[in-house]
């Protein structure tokens, strides 16, 4: 198709937009392959004894851990928040307004708990200054 000034125009499909939009879906799929098919970082710790194994998610942990904060302490489970880290497990205990919580009984729960299960890491309770009002 000629332009307004008389010269051709190509409209091939070989255009340089035609090859990097092409060239962007290529590298995009091979990001993508890439991650399906590489191994990924589970959180999951893993312990073995002379007779089993033991392999646990981080989540299954966390959930002990707040179960066993929230029985200990008074606190419903839904104001006991963990993150178990590497090294770490961080609980933060957010009460009802106007109701202490002894913080020496949420770390005895949390080495209790860990210790129960094999698993060794240091934790660390921190209490919120700011309660909820029920």
């Amino acid at each position: 198709m000629p332009s307004p000034d008389g010269t051709a125009r190509s409209t091939l499909p070989h255009s340089w937009r035609f090859r990097s939009g092409w060239g962007s879906l290529v590298v995009c799929a091979i990001v993508l392959l890439a991650l399906a098919l590489l191994p990924g970082r589970r959180a999951r710790r893993s312990r073995t004894t002379e007779r089993s194994a033991l392999l646990v998610d981080d989540g299954v942990i966390a959930d002990s851990v707040a179960q066993a904060v929230a029985r200990r302490t008074g606190v419903d489970r839904g104001r006991v928040a963990v993150t178990v880290g590497r090294r770490m497990v961080a609980v933060r205990i957010t009460p009802t307004s106007g109701i202490p919580v002894d913080v020496g009984a949420a770390d005895a729960a949390v080495n209790d708990v860990l210790t129960g299960i094999g698993f060794a890491a240091t934790p660390r309770v921190s209490v919120e200054p700011d309660g909820v009002i029920a």
